[in-house]
């Protein structure tokens, strides 16, 4: 009877922790697919990408030039898109295989033509956590960082 409860609770655990990494790939899919057909996301990104080509330009921004500029909206949207990406990752609600899979190229080219932007923008307001969540995201697709042990656990529980 003992053996039986056991196995019991073992598939139940299992089964549970199938369904979460299903649901956790699912989200994912899901933001990919809604991100990619945002009109106010295609526009900054359409933006973002023609400032990305002249770095002084993107560096500039930093500067707080002009803060609220269009150009200036359009890096953060794209920007905070990667920090919202990470911490989902980091708190098991997206999964890092799929996004990886998807977006690791676009993800590295962009921290190459931003990075200046945000070290100026980091040295201008005197906060080195300024887009930190996304220089980690950088370094796990670059092999440089690894997903830390509470990460992994909530993916299998929360």
């Amino acid at each position: 009877m003992l053996i039986l409860t056991c196995l019991s609770l073992i598939l139940i655990f299992l089964g549970i922790v199938s369904q979460r990494n299903v649901s956790r790939r699912r989200a994912t899919v899901d933001y990919i697919t809604n991100l990619i057909n945002d009109r106010d996301y295609i526009q900054a990104r359409q933006k973002f990408i023609k400032i990305g080509a002249n770095p002084e330009k993107i560096t500039a921004l930093a500067n707080f030039i002009e803060p609220s500029s269009e150009e200036a909206l359009a890096v953060q949207l794209v920007l905070n898109n990667y920090e919202l990406i990470t911490i989902g990752i980091h708190r098991g609600v997206l999964d890092y295989k799929i996004y990886k899979r998807y977006a690791k190229g676009t993800v590295i080219k962009d921290w190459d033509v931003t990075a200046p932007f945000i070290k100026q923008l980091r040295l201008t307001a005197d906060n080195d956590n300024i887009y930190a969540e996304f220089e980690t995201l950088v370094n796990l697709m670059q092999g440089k960082a690894k997903l830390n042990i509470y990460s992994r656990f909530l993916v299998l529980f929360f």
